[in-house]
């Protein structure tokens, strides 16, 4: 319908001739859609709601610290799939296929308690969750390969951002909702399952639109060769070693005390569901108004390699704020946390994504990625375990119990890493790019202007 799309023209692509005017015009439409039902799918199944559903059924603090980074450690079975993706001239039905399967096995997460009552109940709960990542790892990597053949490169980081403007406004609309319909419920089982149905109900709407999405032939590797021997190829790659060797310390650092984000907030510094979903609409919020536009516009201006860098030092300060939140302070300290939020994450996605597909070729896509999600997943794997006995350390000292130093230490540590990660990334860069203040201020100005 035309009025459709010259409200998307105005309000997601900015009225932008090189994204209006895109051949790839219809599947880009698409791709927001299905966008915004995978993130009212991820808001469902996922997230606080996810953590609050496995301490339901009695997941132990060292387990639930595995929620926000099992799909990254279970990228790791990739390696088992990788070449068989990138024997796949056409991406689209590996895609859409272990969607499917992905959804149908967390949804069945929900019917662990109904169905079998034993007192392990939670680990069959987490092997479930393991699978459906495992799934949803697969099909991310033949999907991530059929986006970048649809969309070009020279627009990629502002369609990124007008893609996820559509998913942000779900995310801010959603959760508090879901929040309130949680702690509303007499029997917190009952709000868990409706949850993840209606979860159920936007995983199909988004396999819907993947099915309708224009499928694009993409490069393969050259010769056919064993799995092992062809993860072996980006080791010859020196810009894409350093990219991942980057990631790889960034998410160790990171998630030696982000992994328990979510249990510290509702577990122990006693954060109701309601009161986690709204601040997190701050997040949703600011990356929706003003940071996905910034950043895309920034990423496609100045490049993917300093925006990288900044991210990375704003989530230096993210972990600095942590180390502040305490019982009597996380009311305060929380919505700053879903400010920095909002700024750093459209930053990293953005570049993140956009920097690794700058740097590798376009034959082998899915081995390239294989390796980096290898490697993310190990580093991720020991993250958290390291973070657990880092606190469990830091809890024996003879520090006050009630304001849970053990985890206010560990924050402290990952800003610290953090903070060097970034000071050393960023004198490497202005080395290789001679990036100047004069050259910043004029592309600030540029920026700025309407």
């Amino acid at each position: 319908m035309k009025w459709m799309r010259n409200l998307a023209d105005r309000l997601l692509y900015s009225r932008d001739p090189a994204l209006t005017g895109s051949p790839a015009r219809r599947s880009m439409d698409l791709l927001i859609l299905q966008t915004a039902f995978f993130s009212a799918f991820s808001v469902f199944t996922g997230g606080i709601y996810l953590t609050g559903y496995l301490l339901f059924v009695g997941a132990p603090d060292y387990l639930v610290s595995y929620v926000p980074v099992l799909g990254n450690v279970c990228s790791i079975l990739l390696v088992l799939f990788s070449t068989f993706v990138d024997r796949q001239e056409y991406r689209k039905k590996v895609t859409i296929l272990f969607s499917i399967l992905s959804k149908v096995l967390l949804f069945l997460l929900a019917w662990v308690p109904f169905v079998y009552t034993g007192s392990c109940d939670y680990l069959l709960v987490f092997l479930l969750l393991a699978a459906g990542q495992t799934a949803a790892a697969v099909s991310s990597l033949a999907y991530n390969i059929w986006y970048n053949a649809l969309i070009p490169e020279e627009i990629r980081g502002r369609y990124f951002s007008a893609r996820q403007l559509p998913a942000l406004l779900v995310s801010l609309l959603l959760p508090v909702a879901a929040g309130k319909l949680l702690d509303s419920a007499q029997q917190p089982y009952y709000g868990f399952a409706l949850l993840f149905t209606l979860g159920a109900v936007c995983g199909g709407l988004e396999v819907l639109s993947l099915s309708r999405i224009e499928d694009v032939r993409v490069g393969r590797l050259p010769q056919k060769a064993g799995v092992f021997r062809a993860l072996l190829i980006p080791l010859k790659n020196r810009e894409f070693m350093r990219y991942t060797l980057t990631l790889c310390a960034f998410y160790l650092f990171l998630y030696l005390s982000a992994s328990f984000n979510q249990v510290y907030l509702v577990k122990y510094l006693g954060m109701s569901y309601t009161e986690v979903s709204a601040c997190s609409l701050i997040t949703s919020a600011l990356q929706l108004l003003v940071f996905y536009r910034f950043w895309g516009r920034f990423n496609d201006m100045m490049g993917a390699g300093l925006t990288l860098q900044l991210s990375i030092g704003l989530y230096a300060v993210e972990s600095m704020c942590w180390v502040l939140a305490g019982e009597g302070s996380v009311r305060l300290i929380y919505p700053l946390i879903c400010v920095i939020l909002g700024v750093e994450t459209p930053a990293f996605s953005i570049s993140m994504f956009s920097r690794r597909y700058e740097i590798i070729p376009e034959e082998g896509r899915a081995v390239y990625d294989t390796f980096f999600s290898c490697a993310v997943g190990v580093v991720l794997l020991v993250s958290p375990l390291l973070g657990e006995l880092l606190r469990g350390w830091a809890a024996g000292l003879p520090l006050p119990a009630e304001n849970f130093w053990g985890y206010r230490l560990i924050y402290l540590l990952s800003a610290v890493l953090l903070l060097a990660l970034f000071a050393g990334g960023l004198l490497q860069y202005q080395r290789e790019k001679r990036l100047g203040g004069r050259k910043v201020g004029s592309f600030l100005w540029n920026l700025l202007r309407p």
